[in-house]
């Protein structure tokens, strides 16, 4: 159902309005890179002492980065994020979010190849990945990759929300 305003259903790209105006109201937001020296568990005690869940936003275009992140944080997660699939898995290793909500299309390495990277290290193969592309013909291969999920986009605020809380709630 799309977003309400005085009771008037609102067209799902009014969310890209609202978010962009709060966006540029924000300021820009620090990425995620794992700092030199700093061992993986110091990000994974962190963020467990903070209570609220870790989300790692995996992907290239900056805006889409910054609107996904204000969208999960509104909602009281924190998030991290990272700009290709190989800066993804480094913070994931320093991080150990809870969810990591990963693009498909992106340069350096690709999602499907930054998933099978992520599925086949013994220390981090347990963390939930959320898998999305414009792509057809993807799902299948997110999820034999050992996706959790996978979005068709485009999608809409409600059904981020809805599938993010259904991956860290199994």
């Amino acid at each position: 159902m799309p977003p309400q305003e005085n009771g008037n259903p609102q067209p799902q790209w009014a969310l890209y309005d609202v978010a962009g105006a709060a966006l540029a109201a924000r300021g820009p937001r620090v990425e995620a890179r794992p700092k030199p020296g700093i061992p993986p568990w110091v990000g994974h005690l962190l963020h467990r002492w903070s209570r609220k869940k870790v989300i790692l936003v995996v992907e290239d275009i900056h805006d889409l980065r910054e609107l996904l992140a204000f969208v999960l944080e509104r909602e009281g997660y924190m998030v991290h994020s990272a700009c290709d699939g190989r800066a993804g898995l480094q913070a994931a290793k320093a991080l150990r979010p809870d969810l990591i909500l990963l693009n498909f299309l992106m340069p350096v390495m690709d999602g499907l190849t930054a998933l099978q990277s992520l599925k086949n290290d013994p220390f981090i193969s347990h963390l939930k990945v959320v898998m999305y592309s414009a792509s057809t013909g993807i799902e299948r291969l997110a999820l034999q990759y050992g996706a959790m999920d996978f979005l068709q986009t485009p999608f809409d605020a409600q059904t981020l929300l809805l599938r993010v809380g259904k991956a860290l709630a199994e």
